[in-house]
């Protein structure tokens, strides 16, 4: 028996679902939510007994800017218990796309917000409208002080579980307690009060415990009704029920249970409505892209303060790191809001990757002009913004006129010690010969640190024996052998010429298939069959040289465009993507297929800060960085800047580029479309996005798979500097962990002090003994850490700099 009491009883909760954005732009939803906060309020005064649950720290902020007085009433029914603060995230996300370092994010300024604000924290995440909920989701709440977890989707049809309410507990270990929701639809207000609490009184004995019942209004705002509140205190005082019903928070009635037998869930929660996996592309594009911005500015700010050179950004950071958790509102970043709105999220996005430039080049420049450029040659400096050293091809561009003589000749590239390396000139940005010069090259750059090199205009005496070939028929290096498919303009095979084998059937091969669902996909079980090949148009060589050959190929289908760059390094056993897709269809889906040639395959995907292996049946799921599909002690790994969903069926990996349904349709079997309108579909424009395939030996956690996403996302930034004497040498190393399979993310200031903070997560699900070395701080420390356990560190500031395991709260 759960509940402490024989006689179970139903915990009213009376909330609004609200979405700030979704058929509706944000500054409709501020006009929305301020009166019904307002009517909640009206509802306080009208009966002694309702209780409001809602908190969202981003929608506070509004009401704070736009109403103080209204902000002043919410803090005081707050204050007097009638007020529930029942969500510990900025926002209600989704929970698939982001990065595991977002959801830590969302919990940290949400929990800091309500502090400040209101003197408490939530212990619950009310996250019930989201597109189904990542596996490490359990650690990341629990360690951001919530112990409980409540959500709508999947539905009972989409996911059996064993109870409405459970433990969910992550891989490490850590759990929460979770309860879903409503009926088949998420959010499920009743419409009959008096009829759905009767008929959950009388099921209480069957469940085996007491339950929550969500009341309220849904969506655009709206709080309980008058109505609502009548009906539930005519059940309240009813005689001769065999349960009670009461006001009451999510806080009660989690705190009320006796927990220990309720069954274990270890999984994620994942809905079949899979629209929303890959809708919009490009707002979950830009959320990467302003994740990464926002890593490498704490990070690079870190150490330009530690030097001394600049005041770390504190609050500004902040600031930024909440746009980001906006858009990440799962009706946002799951492409199911109106047109308008992408024009607000792509603003937005801009504001943060502008901003946070703009203190990464300020932070970097204030220590590159302090760095010994004086050798001959005109210097580049190459920063790794990733905690681990990193060895990649780098490219870099110089400008000549009118500084310099015009120069369209071969270059010459020199480290620190003299030493040269090959370098191969291409194609410049600027359309004007000679007037700028761009070039590659090969290196190992230092964890979190730089390289100085040289560049020299003139040929180098050094011969370089590349085994680079290239023609309209295919590319290969000493290592790989990729032939092309000529009628549609993808690769045919990849062979392993060390052992002669196949590895690779036909890749990045564009499959069209029929989509007739809406925004979600409600109306339909995922995608429907083929609908034929791309056909090439032409194939052309690109770059010929020593370090990089590229093949271009161009195809079409009906009034799509597209183009495919190969890529293939010297000496390199990895084989890369680009393409740029021109789309105006309609009610279709888009993939890129690979074929693995594995037979009956483990599939492995990445997850927030972590990773979660799926089956093969063909069945659409979300996806991170990368994809990999192994068996018989081998495998492939795929990794990806514009890629978030995929199916893998038999041995082949479909991953979803776009797809085009008509903006914000949600589709109604009462209310159909007027098909004689003229609407907009999703995704039409260009698309442009990369891959690399990674063939490997045995387990792609032996091949540092995480690692290889990570900098294939995060590349290095380049400094064109001048020459200049300086104290800092021409290479140096700010922070680096030494360790098997776990990845140290973050470096940054304390939220409240100055102390430092470093997050670290494991990811292969091995216990790993780590040595984080920071020489700025003046500190070496040994850690060990857990199977895929998320783990933050505080060094504090002083002169013994000791360091204490913290939450993610810090």
């Amino acid at each position: 028996m759960l509940a402490k009491d024989k006689k179970y009883g139903i915990y009213m909760i009376g909330t609004t679902h609200f979405d700030p954005v979704w058929m509706w732009t944000w500054d409709e939803g501020m006009a929305s939510i301020r009166s019904t906060f307002k009517a909640a309020l009206n509802r306080m005064e009208e009966s002694t007994g309702f209780i409001y649950s809602f908190s969202s720290p981003a929608v506070f902020e509004w009401i704070k800017n736009v109403d103080r007085e209204l902000f002043r009433r919410i803090k005081q029914k707050v204050n007097e218990g009638r007020w529930e603060l029942v969500h510990g995230w900025w926002i209600q996300p989704d929970c698939n796309t982001a990065s595991g370092e977002s959801y830590v994010r969302q919990g940290l300024y949400a929990q800091m917000y309500l502090k400040e604000n209101f003197g408490r924290q939530a212990t619950t995440a009310f996250n019930t409208d989201s597109f189904g909920h990542n596996i490490m989701m359990p650690q990341m709440l629990k360690k951001s002080g919530m112990n409980s977890y409540v959500f709508g989707r999947p539905s009972p049809k989409q996911q059996t579980l064993p109870a409405d309410l459970f433990n969910w507990v992550s891989p490490d270990g850590s759990s929460v307690i979770a309860f879903r929701n409503g009926g088949e639809g998420a959010n499920t207000f009743s419409a009959n009060l008096e009829k759905d609490i009767a008929a959950l009184g009388n099921k209480l004995p069957e469940i085996g415990h007491d339950n929550i019942m969500i009341y309220g209004v849904t969506n655009h705002g709206g709080a309980p009704t008058k109505k609502a509140l009548t009906d539930i205190e005519k059940m309240i005082d009813q005689k001769g029920k065999n349960y009670h019903v009461k006001f009451s928070t999510v806080g009660e009635f989690i705190g009320q249970l006796d927990t220990a037998p309720l069954p274990d869930v270890k999984d994620e929660l994942m809905v079949r409505d899979v629209g929303v996996f890959s809708n919009n592309n490009e707002v979950k594009k830009n959320n990467r892209l302003c994740e990464y911005a926002m890593l490498n500015a704490e990070k690079i700010a870190f150490i330009a303060d530690l030097l001394g050179e600049r005041e770390y950004p504190k609050e500004q950071l902040k600031r930024l790191w909440q746009d980001v958790l906006f858009n990440q509102f799962h009706d946002i970043i799951g492409g199911a809001s109106v047109k308008p709105s992408y024009f607000d999220a792509a603003n937005m996005h801009g504001r943060v990757l502008q901003s946070a430039g703009e203190l990464l080049h300020y932070s970097l420049q204030s220590i590159t002009k302090d760095i010994d450029t004086s050798p001959e040659g005109f210097p580049l400096v190459v920063w790794n913004p990733n905690m681990f050293s990193i060895h990649t091809p780098v490219e870099g561009e110089m400008q000549w006129a009118w500084e310099f003589d015009w120069y369209e000749g071969p270059l010459r590239l020199t480290t620190l010690n003299g030493e040269e390396l090959p370098v191969q000139v291409i194609q410049e940005y600027s359309a004007l010969p000679g007037f700028r010069s761009r070039f590659l090259f090969r290196d190992t750059i230092p964890s979190l640190g730089y390289k100085v090199y040289h560049v020299h205009c003139e040929q180098s005496q050094q011969k370089y024996a590349s085994s680079l070939q290239v023609s309209e028929a295919g590319l290969e290096n000493k290592r790989l052998r990729v032939q092309i498919d000529r009628d549609i303009g993808s690769i045919a095979a990849v062979y392993d010429k060390k052992t002669g084998e196949q590895i690779l059937g036909k890749t990045s091969q564009f499959l069209l298939r029929e989509d007739k669902g809406d925004i979600w996909t409600f109306n339909t079980s995922g995608f429907g069959p083929p609908l034929g090949d791309i056909q090439m148009q032409s194939a052309k060589i690109i770059e010929e040289g020593p370090l990089r050959a590229i093949l271009r190929t161009k195809g079409r289908f009906e009034d799509a465009y597209i183009e495919q760059d190969f890529i293939l390094y010297d000496d390199s056993d990895t084989l890369e993507g680009r393409f740029r897709v021109d789309w105006r269809g309609e009610n279709k889906v888009l993939k890129l297929t690979f074929d693995t040639l594995i037979e009956n395959p483990q599939v492995t995907s990445a997850t927030p800060y972590g990773e979660i292996q799926r089956n093969c049946n063909g069945r659409e799921f979300p996806t991170g960085e990368w994809l990999d599909v192994s068996g018989n002690n081998r495998g492939v790994s795929i990794l990806s800047d514009s890629f978030f969903a995929y199916d893998v069926k038999d041995s082949v990996a479909a991953l979803t580029l776009l797809r085009s349904p008509i903006f914000a349709h949600l589709h109604s079997s009462n209310r159909p479309i007027d098909t004689e309108k003229d609407y907009e579909h999703i995704g039409w424009g260009r698309h442009e996005g990369s891959w690399k395939l990674i063939a490997h030996k045995g387990d792609w956690r032996e091949n540092a798979v995480p690692q290889q996403a990570i900098a294939f996302n995060n590349p290095v930034v380049t400094i064109d500097e001048a020459n200049h004497p300086g104290a800092r040498p021409a290479m140096d190393s700010f922070a680096e962990l030494e360790a098997n399979s776990a990845i140290a993310t973050v470096l940054k200031r304390a939220e409240y002090g100055n102390d430092t903070i470093v997050r670290i997560y494991e990811y292969a699900g091995r216990q790993d003994e780590l040595t984080l070395n920071l020489p700025l701080v003046g500190k070496s420390c040994k850690i060990k850490c857990n199977e895929h356990e998320i783990k933050t560190l505080r060094i504090k500031k002083g002169d013994n700099q000791s360091f204490e395991e913290v939450d993610n709260l810090e």
